[in-house]
């Protein structure tokens, strides 16, 4: 729909629900009406799973009773300055949609309290307050919310004052001048986009006067469900920024298609795959999720559910809910914590409720290659004790959010996160399972390349590229290849093959690096390599490196006095982390790495490798009780793995 026909839209269909005195229809219209509650109190009462996060969300609702309003503090225990917009709607709305869950009034004047609270005590530019556009945006959308689901218990003067503040809250967001205005795919794609733009309509919806503003919202939200996925529905900001993204994307887009506008989400027939990151990223047994980019081990918001829900994705919704459930504390069972905002509710908005999640089903493929640069590979579903792999070098849309993790690889196996990639935090190449190319580090904005992805019979096959990634001011860079073979019967265990050379003449360091999490520990192992020592069942895993020399000694780092800095703040890298390492002098690096978990040490292979008469180089696993497994990393580029039963 072009701005001139949504113009048009707005003035039909949005201004006669509310006049600038304040005089406004009872009862809320944004996202649903009085006659939809009964409907809202059965979805919220219809499954089992549903009806535990409800209850959680009530528990919630009864704890912001006792939140403090005169004066209400933007900043507590639970959330910082960066998250007081979110942490004041989820105050305020969760306050808000107990009242219509449970017909108990306290919770609507408590919400009530919070709004003109909030519309009394603070001002839109008030920096201090606010310090960034995401901050009063996301308090745009709780005045926002507040204004339509506490209508009719203001009074006209109040009605009057809340929209005077959501007023001033959207002038604020239509006219700042700043990038996320633009129009630039990476701006597009990026969460700010949503946040803000998604805000702006909301405030549009609200007074129903501004049509300018709504038609600048719809072309923003627009555009970021269009550009935020890449061909297979992976938002490369990854999950946590996915739930973020969409927490202001789909409030707006629903309220604006149930009120006569475009339907934003129809238009992107990617949206139903947005929830496939969720599964994949699930790891066995502990629900958590595998952190990746600036993502956390955690469930995101429930707002990735939404569409999960509106198109019938019963999988991807088991993969969430089993996540969200694993969260601890307040923020368990979907409702969240004080950086998710305001999101359960919108479940109950979502398509045809009931909806039941699905475990994974039979014949479910065990791997999945994004576009955008991502593989992950599981050696079985639904058994907590199964091996999964992930494997990163690709873009991202917007580089806010990409680590300097080309060629990555993470391992999680027999309940324990043997490699692991430290998530939100630390961000450097440094910090990953990764190379270092002589003097040369990742750089920020780094890209690589998945040239190939394959499933065989024995296993499944990666191949990144990333001589694209380095820093050429230091090393120059010939090329840099690391060919991964993830062999997932009877026993899981992963072998990769780094190729890498610069184009300087004579013999440099090439370093390998292995990150584990803090709590896990390394013991250099009898039989050579280092052992990685989970730290919940006390499970371990074997790495061991060969180069056609003979095996390389793998050290623990010392990381005592190592540092990094994210955003102006120095923070120790062993409070993140733990690292081992391997260095080969060479002209041309050929390293072959095998990861090997174990609980029993009589199940460890006698591990070897050559190069064959064709220049292939053969790692060879013996089997304590017969067999030999043999993974070929040939000249071409191709790997293959074969078994030789006993």
């Amino acid at each position: 729909m072009r701005i001139s026909s949504l113009i048009g839209f707005t003035l039909a269909t949005i201004i006669g629900q509310a006049d600038s005195s304040g005089a406004a229809v009872e009862g809320p219209h944004l996202f649903f009406s009085e006659a939809d509650v009964p409907t809202l109190r059965a979805r919220s009462e219809s499954q089992p799973w549903i009806i535990e996060a409800r209850r959680k969300f009530l528990s919630r609702a009864d704890e912001f009773l006792r939140v403090p309003t005169e004066p209400y503090s933007l900043v507590s225990s639970e959330n910082g300055p960066g998250t007081s917009g979110r942490a004041f709607q989820q105050r305020l709305g969760t306050l808000a949609f107990a009242g219509y869950l449970t017909g108990e009034e306290k919770y609507f004047q408590k919400a009530r309290s919070l709004l003109l609270a909030v519309v009394r005590q603070y001002r839109a530019n008030d920096r201090q307050a606010w310090p960034t556009h995401l901050q009063y945006a996301d308090a745009a959308q709780g005045l926002a919310i507040g204004a339509d689901w506490l209508n009719a218990r203001l009074t006209a003067a109040e009605r009057k004052e809340v929209r005077a503040r959501v007023a001033e809250f959207g002038q604020l967001l239509y006219s700042d001048d700043s990038v996320w205005g633009r129009d630039n795919s990476s701006v597009m794609s990026c969460n700010h986009n949503a946040v803000q733009f998604g805000a702006l309509g909301l405030c549009a919806l609200v007074l129903g006067d501004r049509p300018e503003w709504l038609a600048r919202a719809t072309e923003r939200v627009r555009d970021y469900f269009m550009h935020f996925v890449d061909q297979d529905g992976y938002a490369t900001e990854g999950h946590s920024y996915l739930g973020y993204g969409l927490l202001g994307a789909i409030p707006f887009a629903h309220a604006l298609s149930r009120n006569g506008g475009p339907d934003l989400m129809a238009e992107q027939p990617l949206l139903k795959a947005t929830g496939e990151q969720v599964l994949w990223k699930l790891l066995p047994g502990s629900h958590h999720m595998l952190a990746m980019n600036d993502s956390e081990p955690i469930a995101t918001n429930a707002t990735v559910a939404y569409p999960m829900i509106k198109f019938g994705c019963a999988t991807q919704l088991w993969a969430w809910w089993q996540s969200a459930r694993a969260m601890r504390g307040p923020e368990a069972d979907g409702v969240g914590n004080m950086t998710h905002g305001l999101s359960w509710p919108f479940l109950l908005l979502a398509g045809d409720l009931p909806a039941m999640p699905a475990a994974v089903p039979a014949g479910t493929p065990l791997g999945k290659r994004f576009a955008s640069g991502r593989v992950f590979l599981r050696s079985r579903w639904n058994d907590p004790q199964a091996a999964h792999v992930s494997f990163t070098s690709g873009y991202d849309f917007h580089q806010g959010h990409n680590h300097q993790d080309e060629n990555a690889v993470t391992l999680y196996a027999l309940g324990e996160d043997f490699l692991t990639d430290p998530g939100y935090k630390p961000w450097e190449s440094r910090h990953h399972t990764t190379l270092k190319l002589g003097r040369a580090e990742q750089v920020r904005g780094s890209i690589g390349k998945i040239l190939e992805y394959r499933e065989d019979d024995f296993g499944a096959f990666v191949h990144g590229q990333a001589q694209r990634a380095y820093d050429i001011g230091l090393e120059w860079i010939g090329h840099c290849d690391r060919r991964l073979y993830f062999v997932r019967t009877p026993h899981p265990y992963v072998v990769w093959c780094d190729d890498a050379q610069l184009e300087s003449d004579g013999e440099v360091e090439y370093t390998t690096r292995f990150v584990t999490a803090p709590s896990n520990r390394f013991a250099v192992a009898k039989g050579g390599g280092i052992d990685i020592i989970g730290s919940r069942a006390g499970a371990k895993c074997r790495v061991r490196v060969f180069n056609l020399r003979g095996e390389l000694a793998v050290i623990e780092d010392n990381l005592r006095s190592e540092t990094f800095v994210e955003r102006g703040q120095t923070y120790s890298t062993a409070k993140f982390l733990r690292r081992a390492s391997a260095t080969d002098r060479t002209e041309h690096l050929r390293l072959v790495t095998v990861a090997f978990p174990y609980t029993d040490e009589a199940m460890l292979p006698r591990i070897s490798m050559h190069e064959n008469e064709g220049g292939a180089l053969v790692c060879e696993l013996a089997f304590p009780k017969g067999g030999i497994d043999r993974v070929f990393f040939g000249s071409d580029g191709v790997a293959r793995g074969e078994r030789e039963s006993p």
